[in-house]
Formats: C-alpha cells, sequence, structure tokens
C-alpha cells in the first residue's frame, strides 16, 4: 500500500538524518548519503527529494553548522509530524474495516 510505502519512506528518511546529526555530519555527506540509498526501497521519493532539495538549495550550510543542525532538526520534525499522521490515518482505517 502508498501508505506503508511514505511511512517507511519517513522512517528512513528520519534515520539518514539523525545519524547525520550524530556523527556531525556536513551538508556534503548528508547529500552522499541521500545519494546512496535514494535508489533502495527505503527512502521513499518524497523524502529524498525534501532532503536533496533542501541540502542544494542551501549551499552555504557548510559554512554554518548550527544553520545546518537547525534545518536538520527542522526536517527531521516535519518528517516525524507527516508519518504520525499518516499512521493515524492508517490506524483510523484499520479500525472501521474491524468495526
Amino acid at each position: 500500500m502508498q501508505r506503508t510505502s511514505f511511512l517507511n519512506g519517513y522512517d528512513a528518511g528520519i534515520t539518514l538524518l539523525q545519524t547525520g546529526r550524530e556523527q556531525n555530519w556536513t551538508r556534503g555527506e548528508y547529500l552522499a548519503a541521500v545519494d546512496r540509498v535514494k535508489t533502495g526501497p527505503s527512502l521513499s521519493s518524497v523524502a529524498t527529494r525534501a532532503i536533496k532539495s533542501t541540502l542544494e538549495a542551501n549551499p552555504r550550510l557548510d559554512e554554518r553548522p548550527r544553520s545546518l543542525r537547525n534545518v536538520v532538526e527542522h526536517m527531521v520534525e516535519s518528517f516525524t509530524q507527516r508519518r504520525d499522521a499518516l499512521r493515524q490515518i492508517q490506524a483510523g482505517h484499520s479500525c472501521s474495516r474491524n468495526g
């Protein structure tokens, strides 16, 4: 189901961003990581495009580590909210089918 694919993609995007945050990646390292996983099934095209386009649009983030960290935090929060909303929708559909 498409929702499951999006859920998995958001989970993978969150994991990628959190890993980078923990390892103090540069903008270039985030982009390289996205390029490595974007062809696999674990990262949805929505998450891939969001991470890649945000970081490519802001080349000066390498000069501003604090700003990069803030951008990453914002993406993690955004992906988490979207994933959680999808889970609620999915749970609601499951309940309505069972009830």
